[in-house]
Order: structure tokens, then C-alpha cells, then sequence
């Protein structure tokens, strides 16, 4: 049996190699996509980064609501700090309370 694919597959694997170096230039040359936070999400929470709330770059992310994709911090809020949970600043729970940007 032969197998002949169609064009479609062909434009499918066009695209997947074409995207897949676009990724690869972009490490290559180092390029950081940031993520974008939006309000309601934990990049913008009081609780995010609740040890370090004032640190650089906590008030960066949430005056420019963008932060590197391997950002990572510890949740102060009460139900979540004893469980020692970190999330990533587009996470989101129920607990979420707007961070003060000064």
C-alpha cells in the first residue's frame, strides 16, 4: 500500500517547519516572549510573590502586566501559603485580590 499524501498535509507540514524555526531563530538569538497579565490573574494578585511583594520585579509585572514565561512565585494567600503552592503570574483562583501599584 501507498501512501500519497494530500496538499493539505503537505501545507500542515509547511507550516509546522516553518514555525518550528521561527522558534528555534528566537532561541538562538535569545528572544524572550513575554506573557501578557491580565486583571483577575495572578501576576496582578496581592497574594502573588507575597514574600517579595515589593521586589522589582513583581511591581515590573504588574505596572506592565508582562512577565517571562518562567516566572514562577510562592501564593500568600491564607488558604494556599500552607501548601507552599507557586504559580505562574496567568494562574488564577477564586481568592484573587487586586495587588496596589504605586
Amino acid at each position: 500500500m501507498t501512501f500519497t499524501p494530500s496538499t493539505g498535509v503537505f501545507f500542515a507540514i509547511r507550516i509546522a517547519a516553518h514555525e518550528a524555526t521561527y522558534i528555534i531563530d528566537a532561541i538562538e538569538r535569545k528572544e524572550v516572549h513575554m506573557l501578557t497579565i491580565h486583571s483577575g490573574q495572578c501576576g496582578t494578585c496581592a497574594h502573588f510573590g507575597a514574600d517579595e511583594a515589593d521586589s522589582e520585579k513583581l511591581v515590573q509585572i504588574r505596572i506592565t502586566h508582562q512577565a517571562e514565561p518562567d516566572v514562577v512565585e510562592p501564593c500568600g494567600h491564607p488558604e494556599n501559603a500552607p501548601r507552599n503552592l507557586q504559580v505562574s503570574p496567568v494562574s488564577t483562583c477564586a481568592g484573587y485580590q487586586p495587588a496596589n501599584v504605586a
